[in-house]
């Protein structure tokens, strides 16, 4: 009687056990458009960091080889480039809560065939991590 009720259970278990595949086919979620705003304000703010550097950059080291007698004819591109290094913060910032809103999706996951007790759809919420 004991092992009729184990293999009973262990029955019910394997086939109740499948609910959390995942059914790619019938996925309607807007990851590609969070991922590809993701990375055009990831390219936006890197070149906007690496030009502002670049440009600040050139024009300090211009100062500094006329021996910082005084005359900085280059100062307001120093200050250009330290505004669009600065001005790339808010890009950075953008393109990771387009990583987080791709990577938490609330979809509908398909039930497999064949399971006992469950809805064919249930709601779900989707962790994807991307490296």
């Amino acid at each position: 009687m004991k092992t009729l009720f184990l293999f009973l259970l262990l029955t019910l278990a394997l086939l109740s056990g499948q609910a959390q595949k995942v059914d790619t086919l019938h996925r309607n979620i807007p990851v590609d458009g969070y991922l590809k705003k993701r990375a055009a304000f990831n390219t936006t703010g890197w070149i906007l960091l690496g030009v502002g550097i670049a440009t600040a950059g050139y024009s300090y080291l211009n100062y500094a080889n006329n021996g910082f007698n005084g005359t900085w004819k280059l100062e307001p591109l120093f200050f250009v480039g330290g505004g669009m290094a600065i001005a790339s913060v808010p890009f950075f910032v953008l393109a990771r809560a387009n990583k987080v809103k791709a990577g938490l999706a609330l979809k509908e996951e398909r039930l497999l065939p064949g399971t006992v007790f469950a809805k064919p759809k249930y709601p779900a919420l989707s962790l994807q991590l991307q490296w």
